[in-house]
């Protein structure tokens, strides 16, 4: 097992699936709070032209900044508006879970979740999991199994924003052994039935 976990991690590291620091791009939201200045607090949604809307301010460049290099920049725009003032971010940074899962889709991370608790958000492994993922990061994939989940996930790293996480099915599932029963059943009735005619 200590074998796996190093291979898996020399993998991830090796691939560039390890990212040192949280950068926003277009599509993540981030809540806003200024202190004292309701008018100007809010939740904004990263537009595809990289930038934020602030009602007063107007557009704040977002996409490609780390939290901080974001905080420093909204606080420079609000300066005008309001001396000295305090600023809360809080990121909300999009992952996609897919495949067989109960509840696939779109969810919302703050930047300190696992791919266990995302897999958990999305109701968990459906019935035709083969508990096999893929996780998909900046054009790199890898690849791990369920059980690697609960074992390695915390060495493994927090997710980032645009990750998407396909829990794989299995090749065959019940309801396709039930199609194939149902197709040669139908299949040996045809054949009797014209064998019988001749």
């Amino acid at each position: 097992m200590k074998r796996v976990f190093l291979i898996l991690a020399a993998f991830i590291v090796s691939n560039g699936l390890v990212a040192a620091e949280l950068r926003f791009q277009p599509g993540d939201t981030i809540d806003i709070t200024v202190f004292n200045s309701p008018e100007l607090s809010g939740s904004f949604r990263i537009q595809t032209d990289g930038y934020i809307r602030m009602p007063l301010v107007g557009k704040v460049q977002a996409s490609g900044k780390t939290e901080g290099e974001l905080h420093d920049s909204v606080r420079a725009a609000v300066d005008t508006f309001v001396k000295d003032p305090y600023i809360t971010l809080i990121p909300k940074f999009t992952v996609t879970v897919l495949g067989s899962v109960n509840r696939p889709g779109a969810f919302t991370i703050s930047g300190s979740e696992r791919v266990v608790e995302l897999v958990a958000q999305a109701g968990g492994f459906s019935n035709d999991s083969s508990g096999k993922i893929t996780l998909y990061r900046n054009g790199k994939t890898v690849k791990f199994s369920k059980n690697d989940v609960m074992t390695l996930d915390p060495e493994f790293g927090f997710l980032r924003p645009g990750d998407v996480i396909v829990a794989q099915r299995r090749a065959l599932t019940k309801a396709d052994y039930s199609i194939i029963i149902s197709t040669l059943s139908a299949i040996s009735v045809s054949l009797y039935y014209f064998s019988n005619r001749n």
